[in-house]
């Protein structure tokens, strides 16, 4: 079974919002780290990211990626990522993808 679970809206899981402080990277080798609980539903907020830009999400598990959907930034360019559970401790890559094919990385550290 995939480690990440996409978050349900309808289930009304509470998720932990976990506020990013460095802005993501281009570069999957230095971005940001963030801690997560294995098997809370969570969600990342960020900044630094293109104002007014449409971006994919996907998250890295098991060498697959997995689409988390669709956000758009803010003019502050901040976004909040949808919510994904992971069941598995491990290191947690997600890639947001601009429509030029831009990406920008966070890493979930879960334990």
């Amino acid at each position: 079974s995939p480690a990440v679970t996409p978050g349900n809206p309808q289930a009304g899981t509470a998720a932990v919002v976990v506020v990013v402080s460095k802005a993501p990277s281009k570069k999957l080798s230095s971005a940001p780290a963030v801690a997560a609980q294995i098997g809370k539903a969570v969600s990342l907020k960020l900044k630094g990211l293109p104002k007014s830009t449409n971006l994919s999400v996907k998250v890295k598990s098991g060498g697959v990626w997995t689409s988390l959907g669709k956000i758009k930034t803010t003019k502050a360019g901040q976004a909040t990522v949808p919510t994904f559970t992971v069941d598995k401790a491990g290191t947690y890559s997600l890639r947001l993808t601009t429509a030029k094919g831009v990406n920008y990385y966070v890493k979930v550290l879960v334990a």
